[in-house]
C-alpha cells in the first residue's frame, strides 16, 4: 500500500500552476507534477457522456469538443450536473487506447516529458485504474513514493473534482486563480511564442467565471470539508511566504525555506534549474510582486473595459478590485465593448467554448447583467444555471455586502 495521498491542484492555463507546482515540490513531504496529462481528462469526460447515455449531452458535446464552460443551454447544464455526480467507476474505452495514448504523451511531453515514457502504464479498465496509475508513475519517475503527498496540478480540470474527490476519500484539493486581466495579457504575450495557446477571449473568461462558480459551490459541499484549499497566483507573488505556509496548513506538512528559492526548483524532464515559463522573460528567477501588476501598465482600455464586463461581478466575489465602470452590471455596453466582442467571436483561435452564434452570446451575457440588477431574485431556475450555473452563485452575486473568497490580494 501507497504511503503517500493524492494531491490534486487545478487552475486555468496561464495562473501560475508551473510555479506552485515547482513551489510545493521543493518540500520534501511533497510532489505535484504540473501539467502531466489533459486527455486524461477529456477522454474521462467522454466515457462518462457516453455511458449515462443522455442524447442531448452527446449532441451537444461530442468527443471532438473542447472541455466546456457549461453556460447558455439545458444540454450543458445537465452535462455540468452528470459531472458534478459522477465517480471515476467509469469504465475505460479499450478501442481509444492507442490515440489516447499517442494524444496523452504529445500533450504531456510540453510540460513533464520524464514521465510520458512510462505511459504505457497507464491503461487500466476504469478511469480510477487509470489515474492510480498516473499518481504510481509520478511517484517511481521522481523518486517521491516516501513522501506525504503526491499528485499533479492540470488546468481546465475543476469540473472533475467531484469524481477525484468520492474516488479517492484521502485526496485534498487545491484551486490556483490567477487575476483574468493578466491572465490575457499573458495569453497575449504568448501569442508571439505559440498561437495555439491563444483563446477567444469570451470563452477563456466564462472558464473564468466557470471556475469562481464552482469554488464557490465546492468550498459549501460537504465532500471538500478540510479537503479544499483556494488561492492565488497574485498571493503567491505578493503575500509568498503566508500564501505558500498557508498551502503548508492545509496538507499538514512543514513549511521549509526552500519552497521560495527559485533555484531550488527542478525541471524534471532535463534535470536542470527550472528557469520558468513566463510570456515577458526568457528566464524566470526569484518570486517577484511586480510581475502580479505589471498587465495594468500593458493591457489595452478596451480590452480591460471588456475583460470586466463579462466578469465583473465574479471578479469581486473571488476578491478583485475591479477598475471600470462596466464592472457593474447597470453600465451599458460601449460600442467599444460590442465591437471588440463582435471581433472576438469572428477571429479564429485554437480552441472556443462559446454558442457560436454572436447574437446568443452577446444576448447571454446582457440577460446575465439584468438579472444580477432586478428589484427581486428571478426563479426560473434553469435560466438562472445557464447564466450563472448554480443559484447560490447568483444568489452571492447579488449580495451587497459579499464575503470574498480570497483576501488580501493586490489592489
Amino acid at each position: 500500500m501507497s504511503k503517500y495521498s493524492p494531491i490534486f491542484g487545478t487552475g486555468l492555463a496561464r495562473s501560475g500552476g508551473a510555479l506552485y507546482s515547482n513551489c510545493l515540490s521543493a518540500n520534501p513531504e511533497m510532489m505535484v507534477a504540473c501539467c502531466p496529462n489533459l486527455e486524461l481528462f477529456r477522454s474521462f469526460r467522454n466515457d462518462l457522456f457516453l455511458q449515462a447515455k443522455n442524447k442531448n449531452v452527446l449532441a451537444e458535446i461530442p468527443e471532438n469538443a473542447p472541455l466546456q464552460d457549461y453556460y447558455g443551454n439545458e444540454a450543458r447544464i445537465e452535462a455540468l450536473d452528470i459531472m458534478m455526480d459522477a465517480t471515476l467507476n467509469v469504465t475505460f474505452t479499450q478501442s481509444n487506447w492507442e490515440i489516447f495514448h499517442e494524444i496523452s504523451v504529445a500533450r504531456g511531453a510540453l510540460e513533464a516529458e520524464d514521465l510520458v515514457k512510462h505511459y504505457n502504464k497507464l491503461k487500466g479498465n476504469t478511469y480510477k485504474d487509470i489515474f492510480s496509475n498516473l499518481l504510481g508513475i509520478i511517484a517511481t519517475s521522481r523518486n517521491s513514493s516516501d513522501r506525504k503527498w503526491v499528485g499533479f496540478h492540470e488546468a481546465w480540470a475543476l469540473d472533475a473534482y467531484p469524481a477525484l474527490a468520492r474516488s479517492f476519500p484521502n485526496a485534498k484539493f487545491i484551486i490556483m486563480f490567477r487575476d483574468p486581466r493578466a491572465i490575457v495579457n499573458s495569453m497575449l504575450g504568448v501569442k508571439n511564442i505559440d498561437p495555439l495557446q491563444v483563446v477567444q477571449v469570451m470563452s477563456y473568461i466564462r472558464h473564468w467565471r466557470k471556475y469562481a462558480a464552482l469554488a464557490l459551490k465546492l468550498k459549501q459541499d460537504p465532500l471538500f470539508k478540510g479537503r479544499l484549499h483556494i488561492t492565488a497566483h497574485d498571493l503567491i507573488l505578493t503575500r509568498t511566504e503566508e500564501a505558500v505556509r498557508g498551502i503548508c496548513e492545509t496538507f499538514g506538512v512543514d513549511f521549509v525555506q526552500q519552497m521560495l528559492d527559485t533555484e531550488s526548483y527542478i525541471d524534471f524532464s532535463t534535470g536542470q534549474t527550472w528557469v520558468g515559463n513566463s510570456s515577458f522573460e526568457k528566464k524566470t528567477t526569484g518570486i517577484k510582486a511586480s510581475r502580479a501588476l505589471r498587465w495594468r501598465e500593458k493591457i489595452d482600455k478596451t480590452l480591460l473595459n471588456t475583460i470586466e464586463y463579462l466578469c465583473g461581478p465574479e471578479l469581486n466575489l473571488i476578491g478583485y478590485t475591479t477598475l471600470t465602470n462596466f464592472a457593474n452590471p447597470r453600465t451599458i455596453i460601449s460600442d467599444d465593448i460590442f465591437k471588440y466582442m463582435i471581433e472576438d467571436h469572428s477571429t479564429y483561435t485554437n480552441w472556443r467554448s462559446d454558442l457560436h452564434d454572436p447574437l446568443t452570446d452577446l444576448g447571454l451575457e446582457q440577460v446575465r447583467r439584468s438579472l444580477l440588477t432586478m428589484s427581486k431574485p428571478c426563479d426560473d431556475d434553469m435560466l438562472i444555471r445557464k447564466t450563472f450555473l448554480f443559484r447560490e452563485v447568483y444568489e452571492a452575486l447579488r449580495q451587497k455586502n459579499r464575503a470574498t473568497l480570497l483576501t488580501g490580494l493586490p489592489e
